[in-house]
Order: structure tokens, then sequence, then C-alpha cells
């Protein structure tokens, strides 16, 4: 049956891609341990770059922002002061109310495995949709 040379080919390639994404895995530990200590000796040598075969290879920021947590806040609170003192300081275009659409999806996903029921209201505003996959175990 030639569908069975298309299913050994499909195993193997969802065979090679968990081990690739191992290998990944491993590569980005092994990446962050010597970008720690690169950068370390930068420091320590006053350097901010310089070429190595040819790749320039130098420090850089980065500037990552989180709201601010206080006294036990918890992630809504904090998001939600940080959102009304955006817009108190003319930055309002930063805001936008919008919702988590994978954590919608979850628990759309919960309501519906465990037998549940969306409200009504929900389920005229929501585009439920399914997707169906060929899955290979241990692969």
């Amino acid at each position: 049956m030639k569908d069975l040379d298309k299913i050994r080919e499909f195993i193997k390639l969802k065979t090679r891609k968990k081990n690739l994404n191992v290998e990944l895995r491993m590569i980005e530990q092994d990446l962050g341990e010597l970008e720690t200590h690169i950068f370390e000796k930068f420091i320590a040598d006053g350097v901010s770059g310089m070429t190595v075969d040819g790749k320039p290879v130098f420090l850089k920021k980065q500037i990552y922002v989180s709201p601010a947590r206080f006294d036990g806040d918890d992630t809504d609170t904090a998001y939600a002061r940080t959102c009304k003192t955006l817009k108190d300081v003319g930055l309002g275009e930063l805001v936008s109310p919008r919702y988590n659409a994978n954590t919608l999806s979850a628990y759309v996903r919960e309501q519906l495995n465990d037998g549940g029921e969306l409200p009504e209201e929900l389920k005229k505003v929501l585009k439920i949709s399914e997707r169906h996959a060929v899955g290979v175990s241990g692969a």
C-alpha cells in the first residue's frame, strides 16, 4: 500500500523534528553559557566589541518593560494601574483593551472537553474552529 510509505515518511519527519528540537534546546543552553562568559570577559577587559573571523561581535543593550508590582499586587492590578497611568500621562495610544487569544482558547477547550457549555453571549461573539492533525507517539 503506497499510503504506508507516506505514513512512514510522516513518522520519520516527526521523529527528526523531535530530535532537532532536542538539539536546538542544547544549542540554546550552550549559547547562553557562552554569551555569559563573553559578556563578562568584554566587561572585564573594557571591550565593547571586536571582529572575529569577519563577524562583528559586540555588546548591546536591550530594554524590556513590564508592569511594576507593589505590596503583593497581582498581575491584573499591576497591569490595570499601568494602563491607567499611561492614559493619564497622554500615552493612551499604547493601551488597547484586548484579551489574550491563547488564554481564551485554553478556556474554551477546557469547557468543551469537560462537557461544559459556553455562555450564549460568548458563543455569539466567538468563531470556534477545530483543526485536525495526525500525531505520532514517541516521535
